[in-house]
Formats: C-alpha cells, structure tokens, sequence
C-alpha cells in the first residue's frame, strides 16, 4: 500500500511583472504581461492545492504484478481587483467612467482511478489496464460595477459548470521476437470529453 498528501496555498499581491487581462472567453482569458507597472496592494491571486493519492500493489509471482492507484486533488483559483477597466462577469469592456470591483473563484475538483495488470509469460509481457478521470470545473464570478461619476453600484454575478471526462480500457502484448526485436499488437478504448 502506498499514499502520500500534499496540501499548498499560494496568497500574494500583485508582482512588480503584473498581468493584465483585456479580455476573456469563458475559462480563457488573454493575458498581456506588462513590466515595472505600480503595484495595487489592494489586487489579491489566491491558489489552494489538495491532493491525495492512495494505491494498492502486488506481486503475484515474479514477473506478474497489479498496481491500483486513486488520486483526487482540488485547485481553487482565487482573484480579487477592485478597479478594473472590463467586466469579468459579462466580458465586455466598460467606458472610460465605470469601473469593476470583481471576485473570480475557479474551483476544480479531479478524480482519477487506474488500474493495471501485467504478466510475462515466456517472450510475452501481457498488459491489461483501465483508467477513469473525471473533471467537474467551475467559474463563479461576482461583482460590483461602478460609475465614477455618480457613484452607482450594480452588483453582478455569474456561474459557469462543466465536468470533462476521460474512460480507458487497454490490453496489449508486447512480443520479444530477438533481443533486439520487439512487437506490440493490442487494443484500447477511449472515451473522452473536454
């Protein structure tokens, strides 16, 4: 049996190389990197990480092993700007006189299990194995637009889900015909959605 636990947070301000966002696609934003810009105390990037992986492994007989492995790990993304010249939550570029205070959380939540079965019989190294992984990815935007010259405050939000997924199934045997001529013949399935 084997496992290990990671657990990293990532808290800072803006950095003297500043990335600017000018525009965003959904999960997709274009990023401009400008140098020695002043720095905004008040613009925060969080980044959480929490993994876990547990497996199983064992030797049936020298030359015959299976291996089992489960990992699952969540990243929430974290950004706080309250002065921002586009609206994160709609995608639109705001006029000259209006501002965003904006929170953009992304939270990705992973799981993948694998197992794999290998035997060698004779010039054969059978191979047999499966691996589902499920991804469910989220965009939460709340803000706050605001006109500098009135004032005026319109709170705005939006959410945006999707789960990608990856299903495979494989079984191959890989031949030594010489010792210096191997062949691999099998077959795999996948199922993929991204």
């Amino acid at each position: 049996i084997f496992g290990s636990y990671t657990d990293v947070t990532r808290d800072v301000g803006e950095g003297p190389d500043a990335a600017r966002i000018f525009g965003s696609g959904t999960l997709t934003p274009i990023v401009l990197r400008q140098f020695g810009v002043p720095l905004d105390p008040n613009r925060t990037s969080k980044i959480d990480t929490q993994e876990g992986v547990l497996g199983y492994q064992h030797l049936w007989r020298p030359g015959s092993a299976l291996t089992a492995a489960v990992q699952i790990e969540r990243t929430v993304s974290r950004d706080i700007d309250p002065d921002q010249e586009f609206s994160a939550c709609t995608d639109f570029i705001l006029n000259p006189t209006a501002r965003s205070s904006q929170d953009i959380k992304i939270p990705l939540d992973r799981r993948t299990f694998q197992v794999q079965q290998a035997t060698r019989v004779g010039r054969h190294q059978v191979i047999g194995g499966a691996l589902v992984f499920r991804q469910d990815k989220e965009r939460r935007c709340s803000e706050e637009l605001y006109s500098l010259e009135t004032g005026d405050r319109f709170p705005f939000e939006s959410i945006f889900r999707h789960r990608d997924h990856q299903y495979r199934g494989y079984l191959r045997d890989e031949i030594e015909i010489a010792s210096w001529l191997h062949a691999t013949i099998g077959l795999s399935y996948d199922d993929v959605r991204y």
